[in-house]
């Protein structure tokens, strides 16, 4: 394409392309160097890049022959390679070292091309991209990836990646030197390598960190082989290759430094303090593994409520659920000593201000004594002068709040001195009861919608004439129920028996179709469909066909299996 001045493909084609033109604003718009030549290697086409990149003008490139212009810029064979390959028909790729027009030295990609079939050649293309930066930088960035890995790998921390599954991508040596050989991160979730309350603590953070604009610090708490240790822990968000969503963590071991920080205060009050809340920590985190993660909402609230007492000087835990008339009710609750009460409901009025208080997040305040609590009893015997409260909540939903109290020796300040761990248990109340609670609500709410069906007769009993085919006459009719919401009665029945309530449903339809059936004509039998369940009740079923006077089919529905 450079060397020489002779035609390839019969007479030299020679059209130059003005910068004017619409193909000459186009090739000024590309970042890459553009030339184009005629067949007899004239220029015909120079770009503002090329001007840039070679240091001729447009004005005096074009009309000239391109080895004349190029040669001393090239790389010594560039030229007789490519212009070996063009002649083959073939497109040309290769890189070349030249100068700018300052004399700086610059590392080019190459690529040339013959424009046009050989017995029809119009002339040649070739694009030159700067790619002196992109080199240039390669051996700095091999040199920054070798020195982070090993600065990952010196690192006295606890170094991962994890996707937004939570399953780690990469952890660094120290995490394998500091939990033990026997834990194999890789792919594993904190699932697999802590005990589920531990795990539902670590993803709630690891939420937190994916959502939130900075990072995020916190304190954790792991049980490890020689005990608990505490780590610092700072996550962030990071973003993959394919841009998905990443979450990098550093967590460095603090326990020695806050033992010894504990040693050195001087101060006894502050002493007091920092012993305290170690002693709170570790009273929560050694309730982490005994945790009921399983079971009812009762079952788990009270596993919580028991492990609340463990520290000092509280004497009753209760865990109050809002529920759907947004009354507060103890779902679990737990006494140093005496009978557990009675998980009674509390009064609309305290139910509403306990809500409005907890939306702002924990308090402390002296027990008053309500006519119309049920956990005056309780309270009372227990002689309860403070009362510590801290709301639980599963994301953004307030569920309820962690009650505790202390007895009239020990005080508010007391009380005050334990409301980190009271929080921290009700976090993780929160965590542990959040799908537990949305499961029970979505049943009283279906349960609600039955009842209201059957309270407010919300169907209509219809007739089906069932017609002997031999004498064309009707014989008897058979016995439907419609919904006013249209839902078919097959759903609707099912939703009923799977909130207890298939039973009520059916006996409230089966009354409304058989007194509707006193109006059909005399002579004529009934057919009603009725499940197995209310067959083997026996009495609700005997008791009401008694009452009839035609003749009365029971066809056992097939929507239920016997």
């Amino acid at each position: 394409m450079i060397q020489g001045t002779g035609v390839v493909g019969g007479a030299a084609r020679r059209r130059t392309i003005r910068p004017s033109s619409r193909v000459g604003r186009l090739l000024d718009a590309i970042p890459e160097a553009v030339v184009i030549t005629d067949t007899a290697h004239r220029v015909t086409g120079w770009n503002d890049a090329a001007e840039t990149l070679f240091g001729v003008s447009r004005s005096s490139a074009t009309g000239s022959l391109v080895h004349d212009i190029l040669a001393s810029k090239l790389r010594s064979g560039t030229d007789a390679d490519m212009r070996a390959a063009l002649e083959r028909g073939e497109i040309w790729h290769g890189g070349t070292v030249t100068e700018d027009g300052a004399g700086a030295e610059l590392e080019l990609r190459l690529t040339a091309a013959a424009m046009g079939a050989a017995e029809t050649r119009e002339g040649y293309l070739l694009v030159a991209h700067d790619i002196t930066a992109d080199v240039r930088a390669e051996p700095t960035a091999e040199m920054a990836e070798a020195h982070f890995a090993d600065f990952l790998a010196a690192a006295p921390a606890l170094a991962f990646i994890k996707d937004n599954r939570g399953r780690y991508l990469f952890v660094n040596e120290h995490a394998s030197q500091m939990t033990g050989a026997a834990r194999a991160w890789q792919g594993k979730t904190d699932y697999d390598l802590w005990p589920p309350a531990i795990a539902a603590q670590i993803r709630q953070n690891d939420g937190l960190a994916l959502a939130g604009a900075t990072p995020l610090e916190s304190i954790q708490v792991v049980p490890l082989d020689d005990g608990p240790h505490t780590l610092l822990m700072r996550k962030f968000r990071l973003r993959g290759a394919n841009g998905e969503p990443l979450l990098g963590g550093l967590g460095i071991d603090i326990t020695d430094r806050v033992r010894a920080e504990a040693k050195l205060r001087g101060s006894k009050k502050r002493t007091a303090h920092v012993s305290l809340l170690a002693e709170q920590r570790a009273v929560v985190a050694n309730a982490l593994g005994r945790l009921r993660t399983s079971g009812s909402v009762e079952t788990i609230a009270t596993s919580v409520a028991h492990e609340v007492l463990g520290l000092p000087s509280l004497c009753f835990a209760a865990v109050l659920l809002f529920e759907l008339d947004g009354r507060a009710t103890p779902i679990g609750l737990a006494v140093t000593e005496g009978l557990v009460p009675d998980r009674r409901t509390l009064g609309r009025a305290r139910s509403r201000a306990l809500r409005k208080r907890a939306e702002g997040g924990p308090w402390v305040e002296p027990w008053r004594p309500s006519a119309r609590d049920p956990l005056n009893e309780v309270i009372r015997a227990l002689d309860i002068g403070v009362v510590g409260y801290a709301p639980i909540r599963s994301g953004d939903e307030l569920l309820g709040v962690l009650a505790v109290g202390a007895d009239n020796q020990v005080g508010e300040s007391s009380v005050t001195e334990r409301l980190p761990a009271i929080v921290e248990y009700a976090g993780l109340a929160g965590v542990l009861l959040g799908s537990s609670v949305a499961t029970r609500t979505e049943c009283r709410t279906a349960r609600s919608e039955i009842l209201a069906v059957i309270k407010h007769r919300a169907f209509q009993p219809v007739f089906q004439p069932i017609v002997d085919l031999a004498s064309r006459t009707t014989v008897g009719y058979e016995a439907l129920t419609r919904f006013d919401d249209e839902s078919p009665p097959q759903d609707k029945f099912a939703e009923a028996a799977a909130v207890d309530l298939g039973p009520q449903l059916e006996l409230a339809t089966l009354d409304a179709a058989l007194a509707a059936a006193a109006h059909l004509p005399p002579g004529h039998w009934l057919n009603i469909n009725v499940s197995p369940t209310l067959v083997l009740a026996g009495d609700m079923l005997r008791a009401r066909l008694r009452k009839q006077t035609r003749a009365v089919v029971c066809e056992v529905t097939e929507h239920a299996a016997i």
